[in-house]
């Protein structure tokens, strides 16, 4: 979720796209994500015609465990956090439920790890090359996003699209709350940067790991790049934080049924999903 402003590694962020985001129908995006993944590593990575058969079994198993195992986790998540919205969510229950996220996030890369192993030790030396290529260009992309003229405008328009994508529409009020909450942010960007940079060395290190049969480590190396922050990341996390509090402590009752609504949805989603085999 943008709105969160998690930084996430190229292969957490992949597994964490199974997670409730983005996508009008939570059923299409969601059986759709072997294919889509397989688009999204192959820009990373260039598979040869191996190795995307590959990619795309061990998706699929995974994705037939996390319907399975998964889905009745994220049904009891979202009727969570549906009774935190309807007193105010609070920092302890927002914390909490960031947690179950990080929880569901872990469980998947575990799951898998020995499904993707052997497709990671086949990738020959341009490839990891091309990974670490593609990685600096993004990084490039985030910095020119980040510092333009147009940046803070832009992003308002994310924070109050990413807080519409997981409340369902946002009343007027809101909408604008948000976007003068996000122009008020202000970040070190050459230390979010330079983060970011040492994050994507950290998950090449840790795919390699992964690669060489080492999956424990990989997999730790790979989450702790997504969980430690230097000051200037707590920083930014403080703010958002503050700012999803303070818009969420009083949702009005209209805003509460559309929340609802939305949320209903995704659940009558997670129920066909999990009928589907």
């Amino acid at each position: 979720m943008r709105a969160s402003s998690r930084f996430l590694t190229p292969l957490a962020l992949l597994l964490s796209a199974l997670l409730l985001a983005g996508c009008s129908s939570l059923t299409l995006g969601y059986n759709q994500l072997p294919r889509l993944a397989g688009w999204w590593a192959d820009g990373y990575l260039d598979f040869d015609r191996a190795q995307s058969r590959q990619f795309d079994g061990a998706m699929r198993q995974l994705l037939a465990w996390h319907r399975r195992d998964e889905l009745p986790r994220w049904q009891r998540l979202l009727e969570q956090a549906e009774a935190s919205l309807a007193g105010g969510v609070s920092e302890p229950e927002l914390l909490a439920l960031e947690a179950e996220l990080n929880a569901s996030l872990e469980r998947t890369l575990r799951q898998a790890a020995p499904l993707l192993q052997p497709l990671l030790a086949s990738l020959r030396e341009p490839q990891w090359q091309r990974l670490q290529t593609r990685q600096a260009e993004k990084l490039e992309e985030w910095r020119e996003r980040e510092t333009g003229v147009d940046a803070g405008v832009e992003r308002s328009k994310q924070f109050s699209r990413g807080l519409a994508r997981w409340l369902g529409d946002l009343e007027r009020p809101l909408r604008d709350a948000a976007r003068y909450e996000a122009s008020a942010w202000r970040f070190d960007h050459a230390a979010l940067l330079q983060a970011r940079s040492a994050r994507s060395a950290s998950a090449v290190q840790a795919l390699r790991l992964w690669a060489a049969g080492d999956s424990q480590d990989g997999i730790t190396l790979l989450l702790a790049g997504t969980r430690e922050r230097n000051a200037a990341q707590l920083a930014q996390r403080q703010q958002v934080l503050a700012s999803a509090l303070r818009l969420l402590a009083a949702p009005s009752e209209r805003q509460l049924a559309n929340t609802r609504a939305h949320w209903a949805g995704w659940q009558a989603d997670l129920r066909e999903l999990q009928l589907e085999r």
